[in-house]
């Protein structure tokens, strides 16, 4: 708990900690079991910005001692400076894998970002070598 700053919390019920809290708290709960690979859904969603640069430092740092970690998210801001690799996932398929500054520049883009009706086909304006980041 403390190695992402929640040992305060201690004897604080779950329920009455903010989202950021929580989410930092499960991550200390996967640590005690000390895992190799952390899998996290929308991790800073809910989140206020305070408690996301907390949650994104916890994150680095973990990566630095060799930890991997997956993440599934919408936004690619909060965890740019610690991400090594992006894969774009849309319509059942891979939309790019490879560099995170291109993955960042493709997402602010129009056409990459933009988000079709689920029954609309698949929309991919992106030619195969940017898809692959190479």
């Amino acid at each position: 708990m403390e190695r992402v700053g929640v040992a305060d919390l201690a004897a604080k019920r779950v329920n009455q900690l903010s989202g950021g809290q929580q989410r930092r708290v499960l991550i200390a709960r996967a640590l005690a079991s000390e895992t190799d690979l952390l899998l996290l859904d929308e991790p800073t969603a809910g989140v206020d910005v305070e408690a996301q640069a907390a949650l994104v430092d916890v994150l680095g740092a973990l990566s630095r001692q060799g930890v991997t970690i997956a993440v599934v998210t919408h936004d690619l801001e909060p965890l740019s400076p610690h991400l090594t690799r992006v894969a774009w996932v849309s319509h059942g398929g891979i939309r790019y894998d490879g560099d995170p500054t291109q993955a960042i520049l493709l997402a602010a883009s129009e056409p990459f970002a933009h988000h079709e009706h689920p029954d609309d086909p698949p929309h991919d304006p992106l030619p195969p070598d940017v898809r692959t980041g190479g």
